[in-house]
């Protein structure tokens, strides 16, 4: 992660290297490390693993909240903690499975316009009320949710609850 370059890419392609990449960061079986050559097609696999475009680096329970900060963001009064809280909930009885924009807006009772404006003004929230969270591979304060683009929501960013967080989210709204 210390060096980074910018590469254009094929429309077409992005998904296939953004698994390429989440594969070299993740610790693989000999049959794949960095630097050695791989063919990614969907039915890729290293022996015993599951297929490269099955493995994001972003649903590692690595980055998961305490419960405390959880209970903190869930009592939260400001209209981003509201409607993350919103999502949060909704996300928790799907761990590990992805909701888009969309679908997050339908789950919630909120307009896509809401929920987008929530994760455009959380980092700055986060940088003013939470100190210890965890931080991601950027350096940045992780987010409880896990954001991606899907190849079916293309237009959209898709959101996920990992299990860990979820099992630690209940217990704060409990």
């Amino acid at each position: 992660m210390s060096k980074w370059i910018p590469i254009l890419v094929r429309t077409d392609y992005v998904q296939n290297v953004m698994d390429l990449l989440a594969s070299l960061e993740q610790d693989f079986p000999d049959s794949i490390k960095p630097g050695k050559q791989v063919t990614i097609t969907p039915e890729t696999t290293a022996v015993g693993s599951p297929a490269l475009s099955d493995i994001d680096p972003l649903e590692s329970d690595e980055l998961t909240w305490s419960v405390e900060d959880l209970k903190r963001l869930a009592a939260g009064s400001t209209v981003t903690t509201r409607r993350w809280t919103l999502a949060m909930d909704a996300c928790a009885e799907h761990p590990g499975e992805y909701f888009s924009t969309s679908e997050i807006a339908e789950m919630t009772g909120m307009s896509i316009a809401e929920w987008r404006d929530a994760p455009r003004k959380i980092t700055r929230h986060l940088k003013t009320h939470y100190e210890a969270i965890p931080l991601n591979a950027d350096g940045n304060q992780a987010w409880p949710l896990r954001a991606r683009t899907r190849p079916e929501h293309p237009d959209e960013v898709s959101w996920m609850m990992t299990p860990a967080t979820a099992e630690r989210w209940k217990q704060a709204r409990a």
